[in-house]
């Protein structure tokens, strides 16, 4: 697991003990994300809540090193969603957001060696 797929673990990690809920914002064309259909079709970045006691609760939710996993409602419809650490581009709890700027999806290129991902707070 790269250091930027560690630090989301560690965000996600750390607002799910202390948060209700949160958003996880992701890039639904990524490699490997399952995620009802129409919300890929709409090819935007897609917006999840994210939580261990949301309203409709998320029993099988997991974190691990390749990402997040778990059956959320959609229109109360569950569907097993996997977003993989490559994928989420933001997360945000109540007004703070984090935001990894230049993610890329697939492995750097040797051009893209000097464009490292960062992350920035925005407020």
């Amino acid at each position: 697991m790269g250091s930027v797929a560690n630090l989301k673990r560690i965000v996600v990690e750390r607002l799910l003990e202390m948060e209700d809920h949160f958003l996880v914002v992701i890039d639904p064309r990524c490699e490997g994300v399952a995620i009802p259909k129409d919300l890929i079709d709409a090819a935007q970045p897609v917006g999840l809540s994210i939580g261990r006691r949301l309203t409709v609760p998320i029993p099988d939710l997991e974190v691990n090193d390749e990402g997040l996993c778990g059956t959320l409602s959609f229109n109360r419809t569950p569907f097993h969603c996997v977003l993989p650490w490559p994928c989420v581009i933001q997360v945000s709890a109540h007004d703070e957001h984090l935001v990894w700027i230049g993610a890329k999806h697939d492995a750097p290129s040797a051009d893209d060696l000097d464009q490292k991902p960062k992350l920035r707070v925005v407020k």
